[in-house]
């Protein structure tokens, strides 16, 4: 209605043969937009140093004097088991050790005697050698029996586990009088040192990432101040397709944020070279699925097929066979087809 009383007013009627050549559309222009997306990975943050212990030995756990939430110091007690074979074998270990090194020194001194009233004829060579030789065997049995009680205190010191670090208790696997196999996990330990966070990054943006890179964080729950980073580990290599690449990122400030807590990374994507047109230049023919513009070259629409994208304003992405400055129908679509003729409406507001 609007493009015919335009036209009546002007007082220049078209002719009946030249509505059916042409087609009267609008247009807009196909234009270059240069951006890098950003993308948010979530992760959590933790402490650097942490720690799962367990027992070398197995036994009933006879005391447990850490629980979760304990600040803890580096040495610090915090399980014993009960084990009643390993320390009678220790105790006797020692007081052989004790025993041999009371003989060793009798017999030294009764050599060194012998030895004297060897020089003094007052003892014979026979006397001289049978000294020797006792002094010689205990000293072997001593040596012996030192090592026998080293590996039995080692037996007995693998029955406590103490604080490799210091920190805090986050978990506790065994409550006492309960029976531990070896090597289970019974406490585990969070460093009171500096904290990390870990993230998984999808594929396409490993490539962009390297070991020393600063990293843009932030907490979405706290108080929603920056944070800065260093990326120190990246995994080149995941459990499968389609599975993400495990990133470890070192906090620099860790005043006010504590290990357990969301953390985003801000990460910016390889540069985009996006072409945007009207949204309204976008169609779709009949049921098909996939949609097109024309672009008007030298008065003919032309009837490209292209792949829509994000918006942008007023304005969508598109990939397909266009170029920055091309002129597309953005009004008269329905009555388009490849290579109709097209004359362009002269509107107030063009």
């Amino acid at each position: 209605m609007a493009i015919t009383l335009f036209m009546s007013g002007c007082g220049a009627e078209p002719s009946a043969n030249a509505d059916k050549a042409t087609t009267l559309v609008r247009t807009g222009q196909v234009t270059r937009l240069q951006s890098a997306q950003t993308y948010r990975l979530t992760g959590v943050t933790q402490a650097a140093q942490q720690a799962q212990l367990s027992f070398q030995i197995s036994g009933r756990l006879a005391e447990r004097p850490a629980d979760v939430g304990d600040d803890i110091a580096t040495g610090d007690l915090l399980a014993r088991l009960s084990t009643p074979q390993l320390d009678p074998a220790a105790d006797a270990a020692r007081a052989s050790v004790s025993r041999l090194e009371t003989q060793l020194a009798n017999a030294r001194e009764t050599t060194a005697r012998t030895e004297r009233l060897v020089a003094q004829d007052a003892a014979t060579r026979q006397q001289l050698d049978d000294a020797r030789t006792q002094r010689d065997a205990l000293a072997a049995q001593l040596q012996q029996a030192r090592a026998e009680a080293e590996r039995a205190s080692q037996s007995a010191e693998q029955q406590r586990l103490t604080a490799p670090i210091a920190g805090t208790v986050t978990d506790v696997f065994y409550e006492p009088g309960e029976f531990v196999p070896a090597g289970q996990p019974v406490i585990a330990l969070s460093g009171a040192g500096g904290l990390e966070a870990r993230f998984g990054v999808p594929e396409q943006l490993v490539g962009d990432l390297a070991t020393g890179q600063a990293a843009r964080l932030s907490l979405p729950l706290g108080d929603g101040r920056p944070l800065t980073g260093r990326l120190v580990r990246l995994a080149r290599a995941t459990t499968g397709p389609g599975q993400l690449f495990q990133a470890q990122i070192h906090i620099d400030d860790t005043a006010n944020v504590r290990a357990g807590e969301s953390v985003v990374w801000h990460v910016h994507g390889p540069s985009r070279d996006d072409l945007l047109a009207p949204i309204a230049a976008v169609a779709r023919i009949g049921t098909a699925r996939g949609a097109v513009v024309y672009v008007i070259r030298d008065g003919i629409a032309h009837r490209v097929p292209v792949i829509p994208g994000a918006v942008v304003d007023d304005r969508v992405r598109l990939n397909g066979d266009l170029k920055s400055g091309d002129t597309v129908a953005v009004a008269g679509l329905s009555h388009l087809a490849d290579g109709r003729a097209v004359r362009k409406a002269r509107l107030n507001d063009e």
